[in-house]
């Protein structure tokens, strides 16, 4: 089967038709009823934000309802059959069952990048929230070209379903207690264990084991912070980071991890003339330019320690138009070079000569 069908086809399995005139029927009474039958019990006030989370998802049509419990009640079934789950995962699985019915596509897409990045890509986890924060609308942002010349880009067909999607992930962080301005990391996280779950019925496969479910290894590596600010303090041509403070490494302000690049490394006018230390642990830079963040150059660290990891990528208007391959840079490891000043100084000018040798082939593009 291929996608699609398959989705028919658990539809059909889960989905027991019935008729109710929609007009005559009262839509948080038959929610409190079909959570009941599958042993969910919310106050009142609870009740009435999963009665709006549905309304701002898939509507008011009984059948359309009654498929989500049957959908809820399935995957509890897979997750855990002894109902022992608190409320708060209970509503979480709801929320995601929700979500999956009426935005599939933008489903799809958060959890196939999510499931696909590096295993230690923070940027990839700000770069999602964000566009869950922003209706999958894209900001203007440097740190944001290579992820999707990595991932693609998802957007709503139309401001209708932008405007639907908005009001239904508000309603869903009120419904989940979660942080009405900002969605957390944490958050987030478990918002894409749950999703994970649920696709499960989408797509038939009944074989995940829930309770091996990988974790991602997301810990800071000092000696590639240490490397990352050390070369962000080369191209701005001042000690700009106190290396001799890791204690500060990755808790830097906003503000702080920015700054023109010196003179001595543009090579072309106006462009990719700021450097940015990236979000997070900071781990990786973003040299870009002040009049259009598109044009950009990302290098970056990983957890165990690699440098260039994913090599260094040029883009232009957010295409890449030139990349140097990881493997110059595979026999440079952090802790290495934050101990062996000669060994940083070997990779600081390899660095260097490939930084000019991008910008000379980024020339043409302007």
């Amino acid at each position: 089967f291929g996608q699609r069908k398959r989705k028919s086809f658990f539809e059909k399995i889960i989905q027991v038709p019935f008729t109710v005139p929609v007009a005559n029927y009262h839509m948080e009474n038959f929610v409190k009823v079909s959570l009941k039958k599958i042993n969910f019990y919310f106050n009142d006030d609870v009740t009435q934000n999963v009665t709006q989370l549905i309304r701002d998802s898939i509507g008011n049509n009984p059948r359309s309802v009654n498929r989500l419990f049957n959908s809820v009640s399935l995957l509890m079934h897979i997750i855990n059959s002894n109902n022992e789950l608190e409320n708060d995962d209970k509503l979480l699985i709801i929320a995601t069952v929700c979500f999956q019915l009426r935005f599939d596509e933008a489903y799809d897409y958060l959890l196939t990048s999510y499931n696909n990045s590096p295993e230690d890509s923070e940027e990839t986890k700000y770069f999602l929230i964000d566009l869950l924060e922003n209706s999958f609308e894209i900001s203007d942002d440097a740190d944001y070209n290579s992820l999707v010349s990595r991932y693609g880009i998802f957007s709503f067909k139309n401001q209708k379903e932008l405007e639907s999607f908005r009001k239904f992930f508000n309603t869903l962080k009120l419904l989940l207690k979660y942080n009405v301005d900002k969605l957390e990391v944490e958050e987030f996280e478990n918002l894409m264990k749950r999703m994970s779950f649920s696709n499960t019925i989408s797509t038939g496969n009944f074989d995940i084991d829930i309770n091996k479910t990988s974790t991602q290894n997301h810990s800071p590596n000092e000696d590639v912070q240490f490397v990352i600010r050390k070369l962000f303090n080369t191209l701005v041509n001042t000690n700009h980071f106190d290396l001799s403070k890791p204690e500060y490494f990755g808790k830097e302000k906003k503000e702080e991890r920015e700054k023109p690049i010196s003179l001595d490394f543009i090579k072309i006018a106006n462009e990719y003339n700021i450097v940015r230390l990236t979000q997070g642990k900071g781990q990786g830079l973003n040299i870009y330019s002040q009049n259009n963040k598109s044009n950009s150059i990302y290098i970056s660290g990983d957890t165990y320690g690699n440098i260039n990891n994913d090599g260094i990528q040029i883009y232009v208007n957010k295409k890449l138009v030139g990349k140097i391959n990881r493997n110059t840079y595979k026999h440079f490891k952090a802790k290495t070079l934050r101990q062996n000043l000669q060994k940083y100084d070997e990779f600081e000018k390899t660095f260097l000569s490939d930084f000019s040798s991008l910008l000379e082939d980024a020339k043409k593009y302007f």
